[in-house]
């Protein structure tokens, strides 16, 4: 079972910032099973993962600065695994990626 919860804030503006909008995510995911025997070597325990967003926009120039955070609580969970126990008697997995967080500075013409 996947569920994702999202909230958006938006707050207009006046002056020199049009919009200001906050933004958050809440991806919950139940365990998953990468084989078709149900292995508990080959699946990924139930996981939260949450992202934020702040986003500033100026319409009058069509400027849009967005801060961001994904995967805040830097949880390490497996998007993937392939059972190699055959050929080298161990599993193989693909991570999600790690908490990452920036800045885009975007512009509409």
């Amino acid at each position: 079972m996947d569920r994702e919860v999202r909230r958006r804030w938006r707050i207009s503006m006046g002056g020199f910032i049009s919009r200001l909008t906050l933004r958050g995510e809440l991806n919950l995911t139940s365990r998953v099973y990468f084989d078709g025997a149900n292995l508990l070597t080959l699946s990924q325990p139930s996981t939260v993962i949450g992202n934020a967003y702040v986003t500033l926009d100026w319409l009058d120039n069509g400027l849009t600065l967005r801060g961001f955070v994904t995967n805040i609580g830097n949880v390490a969970a497996l998007t993937g695994a392939i059972n190699t126990f055959a050929t080298q008697n161990a599993v193989l997995g693909y991570w999600n990626k790690p908490r990452t967080f920036g800045l885009e500075l975007t512009k509409n013409f």
